[in-house]
């Protein structure tokens, strides 16, 4: 009996059949045991991943929340507001008092009408009394103190206001206390993190989980990416815990 010699070819394409059949076995097996989910950065579908704060809104989305039928409108960057560069050039025409408000959810204004949030009110005073005022809106929804400051340094420089407000919730120290959102347990949706000097000293630049990285590569369909993020997240657990963050 003459034995055939397998080619290289033949044991490349060998080993490509296994490989698929492989990726194929674990996807159904994910497919199986964890449940469907079009999960992003985080919880509001507006938001997609930043590198400086971790999440922010979507430019230009347009949209409405699901609860509440509030309407959500992103501007161009990034900030549920209307056009900076129309709003700074409105305030340079006439000389307004620019007004700043900095925050998370509160200041955002998460399932409720922009229009009813602090800053319009404060400026819709401000017009009844005669004094016209700008307020522009650069709150994020779950963003920490130290969040609020990072978009503070970054959109500052560009509406240079006279005032700034920070709006702190009783949450914020949680959303300090860890380097993701613990909003989110199921999900690791990671933010940055500041010692208790003030320095930045995790997530510079702030990190995509696996199966997101692979979402903009056109493969986010596939739920075998998500074992890696629990292999990801089990391995920055253990990371963390030598650094002593719970």
């Amino acid at each position: 009996m003459v034995r055939r010699r397998w080619s290289l070819r033949r044991w490349c394409s060998l080993l490509a059949v296994n490989v698929v059949l492989l990726i194929a076995g674990t996807e159904l097996i994910c497919r199986m045991m964890l449940p469907a989910s079009a999960h992003g950065v985080h919880m509001c579908p507006e938001f997609v991943h930043d590198p400086v704060l971790g999440w922010k809104g979507q430019p230009s989305f347009r949209g409405n929340y699901p609860l509440t039928g509030s309407s959500i409108s992103i501007n161009g960057d990034g900030f549920r507001d209307a056009d900076w560069g129309e709003k700074i050039a409105r305030a340079e025409r006439g000389k307004l008092t620019r007004v700043l408000f900095i925050g998370d959810s509160t200041t955002y204004g998460y399932e409720i009408e922009a229009n009813c949030r602090t800053g319009e009110q404060l400026a819709w005073l401000y017009r009844k009394g005669g004094r016209d005022t700008e307020c522009f809106n650069a709150g994020i929804a779950a963003f920490g103190p130290d969040q609020a400051l990072l978009a503070l340094q970054a959109v500052a420089p560009m509406i240079e206001p006279d005032v700034v407000v920070f709006r702190y919730s009783a949450n914020d120290t949680g959303d300090a206390a860890l380097p993701f959102c613990w909003a989110t347990p199921a999900f690791r949706v990671y933010r940055p993190y500041f010692d208790l000097q003030g320095n930045q000293v995790l997530n510079r630049p702030v990190p995509m989980r696996f199966s997101l990285r692979m979402k903009e590569l056109g493969f986010g369909g596939m739920r075998f990416w998500r074992l890696w993020d629990m292999v990801e997240k089990v391995a920055d657990d253990a990371r963390y815990r030598r650094m002593g963050i719970a």
